[in-house]
Formats: structure tokens, sequence, C-alpha cells
């Protein structure tokens, strides 16, 4: 039939390897045949269907990808395109790093307890698609632990309800879960301290590295946008509030805060990595980034008892 409508499938062979994420830096060149070498390469086979503007992909030995998805496994890199006359090799296409997004939205209520009653909702697209859609295929003690291990500085972390939405057409996962975690915020004398980044933290710092001598090759880069509405507990005020805004060769850190008409407290963090290759000498730039994310995202909201 597709040849009948002049549609054509093509065996197509790659040498597969999930390339990471920036927070997972790699320094080598990305997975795909070598050009340079005539022998027998590849691992992987699947399907390519050229048309007249596009080619669609499609995985063959996942049964849950959707349709045209290729996600970190084969994404970007040189493949060999077998048909029953010819062969050539062809790239794969490559994921914008504002394609690979997660976008986390929260309403929270803090009580003067420190305890925190959440409602969030974590939606991922591009190549963070890839490391969510098997969420709803675990039991249900595996979902458990796999959000007691995500957010493992929560304490005493009770998983009220979890539910899924795979989004199979927009290729967007969405994750909404209820929760609670007690001893969240602290008292210190009058003065309660908040951690602002309630649901998603960096803390991954690269190692030290005065010697570099390999350019920095971040394969894949990502948009993390990250929103949080603070309902207050009563008889508080704010005394201080974080804030942050960098921009470098690797990408953005934003942390900026809101206080809405109804009383509440709006946080919302971004971070955007770019993907690229950078020279030896920008490594201590590269260190010196991340570990400001990661002090950022440590960054406290304090308020202090309000006098009677």
């Amino acid at each position: 039939m597709q040849r009948a409508r002049q549609i054509y499938a093509y065996w197509t062979i790659c040498t597969s390897c999930p390339n990471l994420l920036a927070d997972e830096i790699i320094f080598v060149e990305k997975g795909g045949i070598d050009t340079n070498e005539i022998s027998v390469q590849g691992n992987h086979v699947f399907v390519s269907i050229p048309l007249k503007d596009t080619t669609i992909w499609l995985e063959t030995t996942n049964q849950y990808c959707p349709f045209g998805y290729l996600g970190d496994f084969t994404d970007n890199r040189i493949v060999l395109s077998v048909s029953d006359k010819s062969t050539k090799l062809v790239r794969t296409p490559a994921y914008a790093d504002t394609a690979n997004k997660q976008i986390t939205l929260a309403t929270i209520a803090l009580d003067a307890e420190g305890t925190i009653n959440a409602n969030v909702e974590i939606a991922s697209s591009g190549v963070q698609y890839d490391s969510k859609y098997h969420l709803e295929l675990l039991q249900k003690e595996d979902q458990e632990k796999h959000y007691q291990q995500y957010w493992s500085y929560l304490q005493f972390l009770k998983l009220n309800s979890i539910q899924f939405m795979n989004d199979k057409r927009k290729i967007q996962y969405t994750e909404t879960i209820a929760l609670e975690a007690k001893k969240y915020a602290t008292m210190s004398g009058e003065r309660m301290m908040i951690p602002a980044m309630f649901f998603h933290r960096n803390d991954d710092i690269p190692p030290k590295n005065t010697s570099r001598k390999q350019p920095i090759d971040i394969a894949r880069g990502y948009y993390d946008d990250d929103t949080y509405t603070l309902e207050l507990p009563q008889g508080f005020a704010i005394e201080a509030l974080p804030k942050a805004d960098l921009s470098t060769e690797f990408g953005n850190y934003k942390l900026e805060t809101e206080i809405m008409s109804d009383g509440k407290l709006k946080i919302r963090r971004s971070i955007l990595i770019k993907s690229g290759r950078f020279a030896p000498e920008s490594y201590e730039a590269w260190v010196r980034f991340k570990k400001d994310i990661s002090r950022y995202d440590q960054s406290k909201i304090i308020l202090i008892k309000k006098s009677l």
C-alpha cells in the first residue's frame, strides 16, 4: 500500500546511545556513524520515511514511543539509510535547547508550623519527555519511590495523589501530584526561613580541573521554568526576598518574586542551558556558573512574625 501511494520506508542503521543533558555533561562527540572509517558500524535499526518536505522517523523497538519521536537514543547523529537501490548518509533531527522543556507550576499553602500542602504540575517535552513517559508504566509503589527520591530533601513527604497525562500528539508528559511535607520551613527566633525552590533544585557541580585540555561539549541544552504561588501563614510578614539574574555564554538563570494583590507570593525561576562546544579555557567559568545556579537555588524567603 505504501509503494502504491509512492511512500517508501527505509531501514536506517545508527549507533544509538542516550547523549545526556547538560546536567550530566559529556566530553565526547555525539554518537553516530563514523564517516571517516569503512567498517561494520551501528547497533540499532529503525525506519525513516522521506516525504517531500520532511522525513518521518519511526522507532520500531519501543511500542510506547510516540509516532515520529526519536528522543535521546537516536537524535542528532549521522545514520545510514538503506533502500533497495542505494544507501546514503543522513543526519537525524536535533532538538533545540528551548524545545527540551520542563515547566513546573505549583500552588502551595504554608502554615505557621512550616508544613506545606501543594498541588504540583510538571510538563515535560523534547528530550525531557524521554525521561518521564515511563513513569505511568511503573507500579504505584515504584512511582512513589521515584518522587521520594526526586524530592529527597522534603521531610516527612506524603504523596496524596499522583496522576499522569501522556499527550503523544504534542509529545508532552504531564505529572500532577498533590502532596504534604512537614518542617519545610524552619524558625530562627522570630523569623521563618523558607527555601524558595520548593520542587526543583540544582545541586550538581562539575569537578574542578585547572589544567583542562579538552573542549567542553554540551550535547543538549534545555529550558526549565518553575512558577510557585505561595500562600503565606497568618501572623507573618515578608522581610526579605531572593533575586538573581545571570547571563553567560553557557546560558541564563533568573530568579524573581512578586507580591500579588491577594497577598500571596509568586516565585519564578528559569534556567536556559545552551548546547555547543566551548573552549577548554571556559571550563572554570562553566563550574562557576553551575555553582551560582546551585547557590541561588538554595536561596531563602525570610518572614518575620508580626507584632501584636
